[in-house]
């Protein structure tokens, strides 16, 4: 696949740079580092695009390179010489040496790392370990029984994502969108930026640090422009898991805290998720009746209200003949009787169009 793409990109005059067997972020940091007009990620027969900062193409880009590839319009071969693909070697040091520079030193920490992919994990444990991190690198899963202690990182999606766990457990999803939020406040990002789904305890974190929450719509290139137009350390945050790991578990050192004691200190949060099948043709119609009867709703990413003390986000799901339910509150009980109000509305505006 990767030789495939070279060649096609070499018939069009284009000047490859090679990086090898590579995780995401190391992509991004090296195409930050050279400067180069766009990357490609390929991955199982995969190819992921991104543009000059690294970020995924939008909807209209995409659509624009589905359309041509169904037209077959293409450029004309590049007729001149074509000039070969530059081999970078060792970007992984490139990436390794700037992360220890750029999250800061975690001295003493211990860290259990898990990830799913040999590349990935040997990338995670030598930066962590340039940074001063005692590291314990499983290729198991089923081996990360942590320690009193010691912090456990699980590294998934290519390297995007991280979470982070004690002896009493990991943090969920919420917690671990609040805490990417936390970091950002404690590295002096302002405003920050989060995503519509992000859970909304963001905001009463933020308002003990005197800030403010952007939020912005949760569509992944959307998300990643604008955590790039506002500092390079929230998109890291958000899209490269091993300085995200980093800066926390530094984070968290400084204040002495486990990932299970710095949860207890935060703004409580519960949530609860249903589906709904929702056709395509009725989905606009069942959005605009349900705004009818909000007073203050936000539609920057589907629907997002306020209500009987939470808040909810109603979104289509892309690609699936059903709607999404997401309801938070400050404890499990209001945030599922959010999340039935709004299924009954749904389903008796459905009714009522039979």
């Amino acid at each position: 696949g990767a030789l495939a793409l070279q060649a096609g990109l070499m018939a069009q005059g284009a000047q490859v740079f090679d990086i090898g067997c590579a995780a995401l972020p190391q992509l991004r940091a090296q195409l930050w580092l050279i400067g180069a007009e766009a990357a490609f990620y390929v991955d199982e027969g995969c190819v992921r695009p991104m543009d000059a900062q690294g970020a995924d193409p939008g909807t209209a880009m995409q659509r624009r390179i589905e359309q041509r590839l169904l037209m077959q319009d293409y450029d004309r071969p590049f007729t001149a010489v074509p000039r070969g693909p530059v081999s970078i070697g060792r970007s992984d040091l490139n990436y390794i040496g700037a992360l220890a520079a750029e999250a800061g030193a975690a001295e003493r920490l211990q860290i259990a790392l898990y990830a799913p992919d040999e590349t990935l994990l040997s990338l995670a444990e030598r930066a962590l370990e340039k940074a001063g991190c005692s590291v314990r690198a499983e290729w198991e899963e089923e081996m990360m029984t942590l320690a009193p202690g010691e912090t456990g990182v699980w590294l998934t999606d290519g390297g995007e994502n991280m979470c982070l766990a004690d002896e009493h457990g990991c943090l969920t999803e919420s917690q671990g969108q609040l805490m990417r939020v936390w970091a950002a406040l404690e590295l002096g990002v302002r405003p920050v930026v989060a995503p519509m789904n992000a859970t909304r305890a963001s905001e009463e974190l933020a308002a003990r640090y005197g800030a403010e929450i952007a939020r912005v719509s949760g569509e992944r290139p959307a998300l990643m422009r604008e955590l790039l137009e506002s500092d390079r350390r929230a998109f890291r945050l958000w899209f490269d898991g091993i300085y995200a790991a980093l800066v926390c578990a530094r984070l968290l050192a400084k204040y002495s805290l486990s990932p299970s004691e710095w949860a207890k200190l935060m703004p409580a949060m519960a949530r609860s998720a249903r589906s709904v099948p929702l056709n395509e043709k009725d989905r606009s119609r069942i959005l605009h009746e349900l705004i009818e009867g909000e007073e203050e709703p936000d539609m920057t990413d589907g629907l997002c209200v306020r209500r009987g003390g939470g808040w909810t986000l109603i979104k289509p799901s892309p690609g699936r003949a059903e709607c999404r339910i997401m309801a938070e509150a400050a404890d499990s009980e209001t945030a599922d009787e959010l999340c039935a109000f709004y299924e009954a509305r749904i389903r008796d505006l459905l009714k009522n169009k039979e």
